[in-house]
């Protein structure tokens, strides 16, 4: 998954297991965009 920041930054998160968002969505700062490993209950 890519976060494109602006015209100049993009955040590239290669490892998530669980994505929250979906493709073309606007996130915000704080906002989880997925979730890494096993969960444990």
């Amino acid at each position: 998954m890519f976060i494109k920041h602006s015209n100049t930054f993009i955040t590239k998160y290669l490892h998530l297991q669980k994505r929250k968002v979906k493709t073309g969505q606007r996130v915000k700062q704080g906002q989880t965009v997925g979730t890494l490993g096993a969960q444990v209950e």
